[in-house]
């Protein structure tokens, strides 16, 4: 990895390549697909530095680019063609989709140029998908007994916004099973203050 970017690139992409690279890995393609899910992160967290709006942005531009390819058999073979140079078809991916932003440009740039195998709408539909799992870290998924009303909302969406350090949108359901109490799950994390759920943990304690 030195010989091949130590003069390319910086050190601390280097030194994350080398990391890469020293791993043990199954198939020979599986070293691409994590550089290229790492390649992505970082382009989704560039993005995310103006808030899940950021990254809404840049999903709407990679599917409206997936869409622009799948409406012309034309435009698929210009970017499938295996003579066209990378440089042309960029140049085509630019003018299908002259909105996108600097982020969606180099995804769609990388989709076009170099797909590994995939079709180019195939990989940015890839992308697309990997960027809408990580808008799930500003969405708070919010289960509670029954409706809560404006007032209670609003209370409700400020705590959590201080809790998780970021603005969260609410999505809100109504499960009576909970029976009191709330749950709120944002990305990964998970906190459970339901009735439902402490009976069930002391039932566990007694049961043990």
């Amino acid at each position: 990895m030195r010989g091949l970017f130590g003069a390319k690139a910086r050190p601390a992409t280097v030194t994350v390549l080398e990391a890469i690279a020293s791993q043990r890995w199954s198939r020979e393609r599986d070293l691409g697909d994590a550089v290229e899910r790492l390649a992505v992160a970082v382009v989704a967290a560039q993005a995310e530095k103006d808030g899940l709006r950021g990254l809404e942005s840049l999903e709407s531009e990679l599917l409206a680019f997936r869409r622009a390819v799948l409406s012309s058999h034309e435009v698929q073979r210009a970017l499938t063609d295996s003579q066209a140079p990378a440089e042309s078809k960029q140049k085509l991916a630019a003018r299908l989709s002259p909105e996108a932003g600097a982020e969606a440009r180099l995804l769609i740039d990388r989709a076009v140029s170099t797909p590994r195998g995939l079709r180019p709408e195939a990989l940015v539909e890839r992308f697309a998908e990997r960027i809408a799992a990580r808008q799930q870290r500003w969405i708070a998924q919010v289960t509670v007994a029954k409706e809560l009303d404006a007032a209670h909302r609003q209370r409700l969406s400020a705590s959590l916004d201080r809790y998780f350090g970021r603005e969260l949108r609410l999505d809100v359901v109504v499960d009576p099973s909970v029976v009191g109490g709330i749950r709120v799950q944002v990305g990964d994390e998970v906190v459970d203050s339901t009735v439902a759920t402490r009976l069930n943990d002391l039932h566990r304690r007694l049961a043990g």
